[in-house]
């Protein structure tokens, strides 16, 4: 439905400099705000990953030791001389 005082609506509008630069002004802020949180977020990771393996060998030496303990007092326990 067209409207009689209105002509026909151009097909594109030419965009004038300041808008053209804004728009890659903005399209390049978003990629590199994008880029960063990629590299934030890998760098995140690998630290956590890294100190999880941590958490689990000192986790894993502690139960070694206590087992060690429990085990050597079981055979002290169990020893016809003691």
């Amino acid at each position: 439905m067209a409207f009689p005082f209105c002509g026909p609506a151009p097909a594109t509008l030419p965009a004038d400099l300041a808008t053209q630069l804004s728009l890659v002004f903005t399209a390049f802020s978003t990629v590199s705000i994008i880029v960063v949180n990629r590299r934030l977020i890998a760098q995140i990771r690998t630290a956590r990953s890294s100190k999880v393996g941590q958490n689990f060998q000192i986790l894993a030496e502690t139960n070694a030791e206590r087992v060690g303990t429990v085990l050597g007092q079981q055979i002290d326990a169990s020893s016809p001389g003691a």
